[in-house]
């Protein structure tokens, strides 16, 4: 019982990390996109 409960919060914890994860590659993507494209914008490549 204690192994099934503590795999289930492991899974549950796996799910957390991987929709933080999703949650925030956006936000990555786009600075790392405004850092790129800094030297082709005035005003430090945010549109």
């Amino acid at each position: 019982i204690f192994l099934l409960n503590s795999w289930e919060s492991y899974n549950s914890n796996q799910a957390l990390m991987l929709t933080f994860f999703f949650s925030s590659l956006p936000i990555f993507v786009v600075s790392v996109c405004q850092v790129q494209l800094q030297p082709w914008f005035p005003g430090g490549g945010r549109f």
